[in-house]
C-alpha cells in the first residue's frame, strides 16, 4: 500500500494521542485493519457505522465545542484514509508493509490484523449473506483462510499451533498477502450479482444444509460430521 504524506500521517497520529489520552480509541495500525475490511465488504457500511468501531469503549460525548470541533477533523482524517485504502486495494496493494517486513513491522502487522478481524467480525452477517449467495464453497475456504491467517499474526488462540520464529511468521505473511486478494474481490463479485437481493436466492439462503451437505463452515466435511455435532 502507498503511504499517505509524511504530514498527513503525522496530522492523524497527533489526533490518536489527544483523543487516546481522554478515551480508549484503537491504534494506527488498527485502524488501517479496519478500515481495509470495511472497505472490502460485500455491501456499503456507512459511515456512521464504521466510526463507531474506532473506539474500544463509549465514542466521546461532542457536546463541549472543542471535543466536537476534534471529533469533525478527525473523522475526517479516517474518511481520507478510508479513501487511501480502498484506491490501494483496487491496485492490488492490499498491506502497509514491506514483503518481507522487518521486526518493527511485524508488531504493526499484528495490530493490523486485530483491526481487521475487528472489522469483519462486525459485518459478518453481510459476508455470511454473501458468500451463500455466491455458493462457491471454494471461495469459502480461501476467505476463511485469511482470516485464520490473520488470526495466528494477531495472535489469537484458533485452535493452531502459535507461530514460531520469523521463519514461520513470514509464511503465514505470505499466505495472508495471497488471501486478501481473494478476500477483496468477493464484494466485486457480490455486487455483479443482478439479483443478489431475489426473494428467490435469499429464499434458498434460508434453507437448512442437510446432514449429507457440505458443512457451511467450509471445511470440505460433511455437515454431519462438522459443525452439526
Amino acid at each position: 500500500m502507498q503511504k499517505l504524506g509524511k504530514r498527513w500521517e503525522q496530522t492523524l497520529q497527533q489526533y490518536l494521542r489527544h483523543l487516546g489520552s481522554e478515551h480508549t480509541v484503537l491504534g494506527y495500525h488498527e485502524l488501517q485493519g479496519l478500515l481495509y475490511a470495511i472497505c472490502c465488504a460485500p455491501e456499503p457500511v456507512a459511515e456512521s457505522e464504521w466510526f463507531s468501531l474506532v473506539w474500544l469503549r463509549d465514542e466521546p460525548d461532542s457536546s463541549d465545542d472543542s471535543a466536537a470541533m476534534d471529533l469533525v477533523a478527525f473523522r475526517h482524517l479516517l474518511v481520507e484514509l478510508r479513501q487511501h485504502i480502498a484506491t490501494s486495494a483496487r491496485q492490488g496493494e492490499h498491506l502497509p508493509f514491506a514483503p518481507v517486513p522487518d521486526e518493527g513491522q511485524l508488531a504493526g502487522l499484528a495490530s493490523w490484523c486485530d483491526g481487521f478481524l475487528l472489522g469483519h467480525h462486525h459485518l459478518e452477517a453481510l459476508w455470511d449473506r454473501a458468500l451463500g449467495g455466491l455458493a462457491d464453497r471454494g471461495l469459502e475456504r480461501l476467505v476463511s483462510r485469511s482470516l485464520i491467517a490473520a488470526g495466528r499474526l494477531a495472535g489469537w488462540q484458533l485452535g493452531h499451533r502459535p507461530l514460531e520464529g520469523r521463519r514461520q511468521t513470514l509464511h503465514c505473511y505470505r499466505r495472508l498477502r495471497r488471501g486478501l486478494r481473494i478476500y477483496h474481490s468477493v464484494h466485486v463479485r457480490w455486487q455483479s450479482l443482478p439479483d443478489r437481493h431475489a426473494p428467490e436466492r435469499r429464499f434458498r439462503q434460508l434453507q437448512p444444509v442437510p446432514a449429507g451437505g457440505d458443512c457451511p463452515c467450509g471445511s470440505g466435511r460433511l455437515f454431519g460430521q462438522c459443525c452439526l455435532h
